[in-house]
Parts: structure tokens; C-alpha cells; sequence
């Protein structure tokens, strides 16, 4: 049986100069770049994303990432 994931995988640029990412589990097929990349960085703008004391101040790309997992048969779980 054959599973599938969607996520956002978004990477932001620190105030430091360092970078972090994070996932965003289960995302709306129907959302377009335009949108996705507005909501980002209206989440930049209210500061609330952070790593280490040090707040993200742009998002620096985003990618969606459709996971298909498909188990074997034959194992016994």
C-alpha cells in the first residue's frame, strides 16, 4: 500500500549569518508559489521565527517535497 507526504521544506537566513530550516508537515496542493512564498515572509515580518537566541530575518528558499512510500509485501509486521 502505497502512502504520500507533502511537506514544505523552508530555509531562512539568521541574523547571524547561520541558516535553519524547518518543515511544514502536510501542506495544501492547491497553494500556489506566490502564496507560499507571501506567507513566508509574513512570518519573517512578525520576528516569530528564531534558532538560538538569533531571529530569522529572510526566508531564503522553499521546496515542496511529496514523499511516496510504498511498502514490501512479504514482511510480517
Amino acid at each position: 500500500m502505497a502512502t504520500t507526504t507533502k511537506d514544505i521544506l523552508a530555509h531562512f537566513s539568521l541574523d547571524d549569518g547561520t541558516t535553519m530550516s524547518f518543515t511544514i508537515p502536510d501542506y495544501d496542493p492547491a497553494i500556489t508559489d506566490a502564496n507560499l512564498k507571501t506567507a513566508l515572509d509574513a512570518i519573517v515580518a512578525t520576528g516569530i521565527i528564531a534558532y538560538g537566541g538569533h531571529t530569522a530575518v529572510k526566508c531564503i528558499d522553499a521546496t515542496k517535497v511529496d514523499t511516496v512510500k510504498t511498502d514490501v509485501e512479504g514482511f510480517n509486521v
